[in-house]
């Protein structure tokens, strides 16, 4: 199902009435594989019950790049491209037309830190991601928008998968 509530938001929506919505079936075909449906790329969501070695830490932080490349992948295939949101997704990453950049630790959200068991965990992932940003090729593309943006989360994630 698919849904758009860009014209909403909760700040003028009362709690006190009823809100209808009308769903229309998302018929966009799964080109993309994996889906960003699937299970496998949705693993680093779950909230670990005690703390991960590095290693641990470090594979949320891929499969968390999976989703994402899965995700834009789905939208480019959607044929919606000029009002996408990835505001509901927590991510240590800007998405920008022109290409994607890491967030300074302070601003990542809280709710991406909260996705690893403590502060620690989640600082080791975004230390990661930062080599990966450093360390990677820098390659230019001649397109922008979705495609820039899928394009530079498989070179990051490439570039992670061969740090040790």
């Amino acid at each position: 199902m698919k849904g758009d509530f860009s014209q909403f938001n909760s700040a003028h929506l009362p709690n006190t009435e009823r809100l209808f919505l009308n769903f229309e079936l998302d018929k966009t075909p799964l080109r993309e594989q994996p889906s960003k449906f699937d299970s496998v790329v949705n693993l680093w969501r779950n909230i670990p019950t005690s703390a991960e070695n590095d290693q641990e830490v470090k594979a949320r932080a891929l499969n968390f790049l999976d989703y994402s490349i899965a995700y834009f992948q789905h939208i480019s295939n959607s044929g919606v491209h000029s009002d996408y949101k990835i505001d509901g997704v927590e991510s240590p990453i800007t998405y920008a037309q022109n290409g994607i950049v890491l967030k300074q630790w302070e601003d990542v959200p809280v709710s991406w830190k909260e996705l690893f068991y403590n502060e620690e965990n989640a600082l080791v992932a975004y230390k990661y991601l930062m080599d990966g940003f450093k360390y990677g090729e820098k390659e230019k593309y001649s397109v922008s928008g979705l495609l820039l943006i899928t394009f530079y989360l498989k070179n990051l994630r490439n570039s992670l998968s061969t740090l040790k």
